[in-house]
């Protein structure tokens, strides 16, 4: 694999630049140099995560500034510096489900469960989420974990896609595809972020478990469908 730098690594893959590239115009600005082009919304975006990642506040007008961007411009593509930030957790987020489908890419509940397990494990070691959520928080909650950003409900989304996918004769859920992703959601929250939700701490080795269980995969669990026509 090609050693990049300028991202996190998340499941082996690095977002950013290889080194033997020269850097780019996106690190010259968030660098403070003057940029040599104007930029677009990936840009801009692609400049807020490298900030973000490395630890540094995202200031709207400064980032503005160094993009030579009008600031009203960066508010037009992400509405505010929350937006900007949800859509930074967001890409982050996004290239770890992919990267979980490439390393999984069978259609079944197994899979899925491979697939949830290792998302988690891959955030729950990224440092600059890890400082996120313990100098901030209240404010990393409400935007990992609620209708405040768009990041939980895409996530919910994705892992629908799975369900569908995965559905067939071989295996069907017990429950909606959209609440059962729903759940699935919330509870790879509760494993990443426990101790900020409730000062818990939970294994993480026990997620693959937990996982499996919502999906009916470990054996034992009854088939509620089953039994409701058994009863009538």
């Amino acid at each position: 694999m090609t050693q990049i730098e300028g991202g996190p690594d998340l499941l082996g893959v690095r977002l950013g630049r290889k080194k033997s590239e020269a850097p780019s115009d996106v690190e010259s600005a968030t660098r403070g140099e003057t940029p040599r082009r104007r930029f677009g919304r990936e840009e801009a975006l692609r400049a807020a995560r490298r900030l973000w990642s490395s630890g540094d506040r995202i200031d709207m007008g400064r980032l503005a500034e160094h993009l030579g961007l009008a600031r009203a411009t960066l508010f037009r593509w992400f509405g505010s510096r929350d937006g900007l930030l949800a859509e930074v957790l967001w890409s982050l987020c996004d290239a770890t489900l992919k990267e979980a489908e490439r390393l999984h890419p069978s259609s079944t509940p197994a899979a899925i469960v491979a697939r949830c397990d290792a998302s988690v494990r891959a955030l729950a070691g990224f440092e600059p989420l890890r400082r996120f959520i313990a100098e901030d928080s209240e404010r990393a909650l409400r935007m990992l974990t609620s209708s405040a950003s768009p990041l939980q409900s895409r996530t919910v989304a994705r892992l629908q896609e799975w369900i569908d996918q995965a559905s067939g004769k071989a295996w069907k859920p017990d429950i909606d595809a959209d609440t059962l992703a729903y759940l699935l959601v919330r509870m790879g929250e509760s494993f990443l972020y426990a101790r900020a939700i409730s000062g818990r701490s939970v294994a993480l080795s026990d997620c693959t478990t937990a996982f499996e269980l919502l999906l009916s995969v470990r054996g034992g669990a009854p088939d509620r469908r089953a039994r409701r026509g058994g009863e009538r």
